[in-house]
């Protein structure tokens, strides 16, 4: 689903690509950085070529065009277009022209969510779609405001919100259970940069050795990478904002003698990945080497959780329960201050925080102290 288009894509000099559209002539030809660039322009004059004919296309095809035009972001995509085919293009409704809906088939699509999340999950997309269709003239009216569709999506999101597990958090002692257990020296070394700096685990997987300085104990958070139906790297962290992160002189022994470990290692491969991923992933499930290249967030995510499942201990969402484990530490034992919080989980501030000045030895010595209250006994 998320790598079908009509044309054509060339490989171009300067590891980029040329995009050229079934037809040719004006503006049916584009130069890419990026694969997904290209995939995008194919699909966006797709989308165009269509919207001349739109109220007489089946409405399974055209949403399915106006989700790859739609300016998201890649992740987002997947999960829109996930629920689209399910509940839309494999469904004998989704061959109706777009002049021949209802409201009734709206809902339909929606009823046919077994879940109040995959409801909210598709209720996105019809929404801006069915806006798009009322613009265009494709419909009478804006069929999913005619619809059940909102009084649904309510009472699903009601539902979702009272079903909703509490979020768990760790202790100081029950976090060093856990890194202690790891016996992965790579997903090791992650869990302890993870739980001392509070970066997201996309966050996390995407450091590289140039946006470390160690010598002044700070990184760059500057890529974040997550999974949906292949590894993107989004390019920013989730607010689109870059951030510094300080760093404990245990997290810096910990990253140096990484840093080495990896030296001697990538000296066994005449190749390397030259992005200088931190923490890199030595084999695949197959045992294929991949030198340097990245985690796979998903890998990550399914040890995180096969290991707390095993120590019997409080069930996190994944590895961002470090994340908010950081935060409930550093409030509750450790008294720092919001507005130096704020600045770890890299959040929007507040007006009192927008205002008050956080030097940079208060961030060190608030890294410092994490770094104690995890590793004391």
């Amino acid at each position: 689903m998320t790598d079908t288009y009509r044309g054509t894509i060339y490989p171009h000099r300067g590891g980029r690509f040329r995009a050229q559209g079934p037809e040719r002539g004006p503006g049916t030809s584009k130069i890419c950085a990026t694969w997904n660039e290209a995939v995008r322009f194919l699909r966006s004059l797709e989308a165009k070529d269509l919207s001349a004919n739109g109220a007489t296309e089946p409405w399974s095809r055209l949403i399915t065009a106006w989700l790859a035009d739609y300016a998201i972001k890649e992740t987002t995509r997947h999960h829109y277009e996930s629920a689209v085919v399910r509940f839309v293009c494999t469904h004998p409704d989704g061959a109706l022209q777009v002049n021949e809906l209802k409201p009734l088939h709206v809902d339909r699509a929606l009823n046919r969510a077994p879940t109040p999340s995959m409801m909210l999950q598709l209720a996105k997309p019809l929404h801006g779609f069915f806006d798009w269709c009322e613009v265009n003239d494709y419909t009478t009216g804006n069929l999913y405001r005619r619809s059940q569709a909102e009084k649904m999506t309510k009472r699903a999101d009601l539902e979702a919100r009272n079903n909703r597990r509490p979020k768990q958090v760790w202790t100081a002692e029950q976090f060093r259970r856990f890194w202690k257990a790891e016996k992965d020296p790579v997903r090791r070394d992650l869990w302890w940069t993870l739980a001392t700096t509070a970066t997201r685990d996309g966050e996390g997987i995407g450091l590289t050795w140039p946006n470390v300085q160690l010598d002044h104990n700070t990184a760059k958070v500057a890529d974040n990478l997550a999974y949906a139906g292949k590894v993107h790297n989004t390019g920013s962290p989730k607010n689109g904002l870059h951030r510094d992160i300080y760093l404990g002189k245990h997290t810096v022994a910990i990253l140096r003698a990484r840093q080495k470990e990896q030296e001697a290692y990538r000296e066994r491969f005449e190749a390397w990945d030259p992005a200088g991923w931190v923490f890199d992933r030595r084999r695949t499930a197959k045992g294929q080497a991949k030198p340097g290249i990245h985690l796979h967030p998903n890998t990550v995510m399914n040890a995180f959780n096969r290991l707390q499942g095993r120590l019997a201990l409080p069930c996190l969402d994944g590895p961002h329960g470090l994340r908010r484990t950081w935060a409930t530490l550093a409030d509750r034992e450790l008294g720092i201050r919001e507005a130096v919080r704020r600045r770890f989980l890299g959040q929007a501030a507040d007006t009192h925080s927008r205002y008050t000045i956080v030097e940079t030895a208060e961030l060190l010595t608030a890294a410092t102290a994490m770094e104690e209250l995890l590793l004391s006994s």
